[in-house]
């Protein structure tokens, strides 16, 4: 992992939730800046950063994009992950012109409904070997 705090880039997200699993899958395969690691709100790194995250949210509700001493939830998180995505991935960056609002609103309804598209898992899915390398506890 980046030693420089500044330089971190961490996504927390939930490992029971298959789409966040598929998403983390697909960032990691996807990451032109190879600096995005990943870990979820079990971990000491991910009860750490967690506090970070506005009081109205916790960790099972959004997914957090951690840079530095920022952090970006919901739909400003997907659009700052995909800054760090290989073309044509980081043209979602794009959508940062659609009002904040209309995309969090999306944002909340496919979170609200995740577990109703797709069942939560009772065990977090294994990371492959390499991408086992960017998950940090």
């Amino acid at each position: 992992m980046a030693s420089n705090p500044a330089q971190q880039k961490i996504i927390i997200y939930d490992a029971h939730c298959i789409i966040c699993n598929s998403s983390v899958q697909f960032i990691a395969k996807n990451d032109k800046s190879n600096m995005l690691y990943f870990t979820y709100p079990e971990t000491k790194t991910g009860k750490k950063y967690a506090q970070m995250l506005p009081d109205d949210l916790t960790p099972d509700m959004t997914v957090a994009f951690v840079s530095g001493s920022e952090v970006f939830v919901m739909s400003d998180a997907v659009i700052e992950i995909a800054r760090h995505l290989k073309f044509p991935y980081n043209l979602i960056k794009g959508l940062r012109v659609v009002p904040k609002s209309w995309r969090d609103a999306l944002y909340k309804f496919v979170a609200k409904n995740r577990f109703r598209f797709y069942k939560r898992r009772q065990s977090c899915i294994l990371p492959s070997p390499a991408l086992r390398e960017k998950v940090i506890d």
